[in-house]
């Protein structure tokens, strides 16, 4: 006879659990691992922790931090606070992160602090593709097959084409103002186009302007 599996919530382990067995051999986690501990940060211009003789709140580890956010990379988790929902709820996370939990602005604050560095760790990572002979510095051609792309004609530009690019004046803010405001004057045919739309468009175009 079959039986019916259900979660048992109070079954108990009779040896304590191993947190190096929560994860398979084959799980890109232990890649991210040994990833990062082959790297000499020092040398990718980490800031480094320093120990406080005067004591205070103990700080994560760069190795640890740094492990998180590669691999949100690898699961596309890019935002601090995704990170620090996944490093409560995600396996791997928890797994990298030893069962710790940083929290957003921990993130946020390590990834602004080495922006630069985590360049020279992507970088890296090219090195040691490289070494391992995974990727190939050859020559890609196409023939005269049609691919189909997400590319109209105006924003397909050649050498030429991106050398004029940057002799265009760029609209100014008060250009925009201009066109929006009399897009919305000849809108006859619709409702009156709302102003408050109008406001939120020009703050979008000043705050991506600063």
């Amino acid at each position: 006879m079959s039986k019916i599996l259900e979660a048992d919530w109070d079954q108990q382990y009779l040896l304590p659990a191993s947190i190096e067995d929560w994860v398979a051999e084959d799980h890109p986690a232990r890649f991210v691992r040994s990833f990062v501990e082959s790297c000499d940060l020092k040398s990718l211009d980490f800031s480094m922790p320093k120990e406080s003789p005067e004591g205070g709140r103990p700080s994560y580890s760069v190795d640890l931090l740094l492990r998180a956010w590669l691999y949100g990379y690898i699961r596309k988790i890019r935002s601090s606070r995704g990170l620090e929902i996944a490093c409560k709820e995600q396996m791997g996370f928890i797994w990298l992160c030893g069962t710790l939990k940083p929290d957003h602005n921990t993130l946020w604050r390590f990834w602004r602090a080495n922006r630069k560095a985590i360049r020279n760790v992507f970088l890296q990572t090219l090195k040691v593709a490289n070494e391992l002979k995974m990727i190939g510095f050859i020559l890609q051609a196409v023939d005269g097959t049609k691919i189909q792309a997400v590319c109209s004609s105006r924003g397909a530009h050649g050498k030429d084409g991106l050398k004029n690019c940057w002799k265009k004046p760029k609209p100014t803010l008060k250009n925009w103002k201009e066109v929006l405001a009399k897009t919305a004057n000849n809108l006859v045919w619709m409702k009156p186009y709302p102003k408050n739309c109008i406001n939120r468009k020009i703050y979008g175009i000043e705050s991506n302007q600063r």
